[in-house]
């Protein structure tokens, strides 16, 4: 499944812009700090991007170093080559951040930023929420405490097997003290014991079944609001192309307009009413935008990983 946002020149060029904000600048300042590269490592920078990262991390690791930024965006590809053609040590290869074309314990270090969102594998996400879900771990724990509980009341009809011991000195003083000692050796067999015996079996699996339902239960409302999340942020991916598009068109009507009024065949009200255009389109694509964030925000609730993606989104530590 794709999350739908297509990656063409336009977009990545939109991107790179966001790039080069300050904000942008001081996550990645925070990253780096975070890895704290040394200059003989190997890199894998999965989802480059622009290439921004990858252009610091070779600085970082040297000519001794190297690091390898993968991207599944031509366009995105394009960009970090340019901008790291003065770092030998940097190579580029497309790929999917889920078919890494990479063997096993190849990299000294992986880093991923900001790439999650754009990795729609319903299926995947759904193990991530199993996993990280604090309320499905715990309901989780809840069940295996009732099977336990069940078990041990079951255990209650086998024979136990008892052993007690004692061994000490008898005597009005030390020199005419004896050793005294005894051992005892019981085999308890609950025969009288069966109806309390089973109320506590029966007890033990009305409990197990009302956790077992409220894990069922809490596992189907995880599955919807992933799959929902993932619909979200499919349809607001969506509205950012169609807000690409409109812009792109705005911008092109806009150049006619001027063209028409500089040749006379067109007065002034035509350039003005291009350029409200062009100001619409653009407001509807942050908009957008903007809902795209969010429906990412809710993906990463939904998935238990909230608050590691928004650290990375926003670039804090």
């Amino acid at each position: 499944m794709s999350t739908g946002l297509q990656f063409d020149d336009e977009m990545a060029r939109r991107i790179e812009g966001i790039y080069v904000s300050e904000d942008a600048f001081r996550r990645r300042r925070a990253v780096l700090d975070v890895l704290e590269l040394k200059s003989d490592e190997q890199i894998l920078d999965i989802g480059t991007g622009p290439g921004f990262l990858a252009h610091e991390m070779a600085d970082a690791v040297g000519q001794r170093g190297a690091v390898l930024a993968v991207d599944f965006s031509d366009s995105m590809l394009g960009l970090a080559r340019t901008r790291c053609l003065d770092r030998q040590s940097v190579r580029f290869q497309k790929a999917e951040a889920t078919q890494l074309p990479v063997p096993d314990d190849s990299f000294d270090v992986a880093v991923s930023v900001q790439v999650y969102e754009y990795v729609a594998e319903v299926e995947k996400a759904l193990a991530d929420a199993y996993q990280n879900r604090y309320d499905y771990r715990r309901s989780a724990s809840l069940v295996h405490a009732a099977e336990t509980s069940r078990s041990a009341a079951v255990l209650q009809r086998a024979p136990s097997l008892h052993f007690d011991g004692d061994y000490g000195t008898i005597g009005e003083n030390p020199g005419t003290a004896h050793p005294t000692y005894t051992a005892a050796l019981s085999l308890r067999i609950p025969v009288f014991q069966g109806g309390k015996i089973q109320s506590d079996v029966q007890q033990a699996d009305a409990v197990l079944a009302q956790r077992q339902a409220e894990l069922e239960d809490l596992r189907g409302r995880i599955d919807q609001e992933v799959r929902t999340a993932f619909l979200d942020l499919d349809a607001s991916a969506r509205q950012v192309q169609v807000a690409q598009s409109s812009v792109q068109l705005a911008g092109e009507q806009l150049v006619q307009a001027r063209d028409r009024f500089r040749a006379g065949v067109s007065g002034s009200l035509e350039v003005v009413e291009s350029q409200q255009a062009v100001a619409g389109a653009e407001e509807d694509l942050i908009s957008s935008m903007y809902a795209y964030n969010l429906a990412k925000a809710a993906l990463a609730r939904s998935t238990g990983l909230a608050e590691k993606s928004v650290k990375d989104f926003l670039g804090v530590r």
